[in-house]
């Protein structure tokens, strides 16, 4: 973290390729769509990289302290969407547009797109069962019942075949065997 602080690309780039895929997951499990998910990482990353002067390792471990970060980010997001439900939706060159501007932010940008292509790899080699439910449940919003109804399956399989797909998503994110 120290490295961040100091303003080392490189270092934030590593720390992108270790935490990012957990990250993104944890994010997803608040937001539940994968555009906003991927909104808020991004905002997570650079907060870490404006913020990486706040850590102290004392109070914790760096990744208790990116969880932490994550998850409040991610609430926040949800708070907001919740109280502007009938706002308009903000493109991503919106986003961008608003975000400060800092010489970490093409680097974020750049390694989103990465795990963008990554992710969606990763949803075509799903099962189709797993897939589908991923689609209805965190892409489309449905709840475990809805699923359950839409896939003709017992409303306590939705719920294991979402957590296999993200873990499957998670190992290839982080690069490691899928399963593992």
């Amino acid at each position: 973290m120290q490295r961040i602080a100091d303003r080392d690309s490189a270092a934030m780039t590593e720390l992108y390729h270790r935490y990012s895929g957990v990250l993104f997951s944890s994010i997803l499990t608040i937001v539940k769509t994968q555009p906003l998910a991927e909104e808020v990482l991004q905002e997570v990353f650079v907060v870490i990289w404006e913020k990486a002067h706040l850590f102290d390792g004392e109070k914790g471990s760096p990744f208790s302290w990116l969880i932490a970060l994550t998850r409040n980010r991610a609430i926040e997001r949800m708070r907001a969407v919740s109280a502007n439900r009938d706002s308009i939706t903000i493109d991503e060159d919106e986003l961008l547009d608003r975000l400060p501007q800092n010489e970490a932010l093409p680097i974020v940008t750049s390694l989103l797109k990465e795990k963008r292509e990554i992710i969606r790899e990763a949803l075509l080699g799903l099962p189709e069962d797993q897939r589908d439910v991923l689609q209805y449940g965190y892409f489309m919003g449905k709840s475990e019942k809805e699923i359950a109804k839409e896939l003709k399956i017992e409303n306590e399989a939705v719920k294991p075949l979402a957590r296999l797909a993200l873990k499957t998503i998670a190992d290839l994110m982080n690069g490691g065997p899928v399963g593992a």
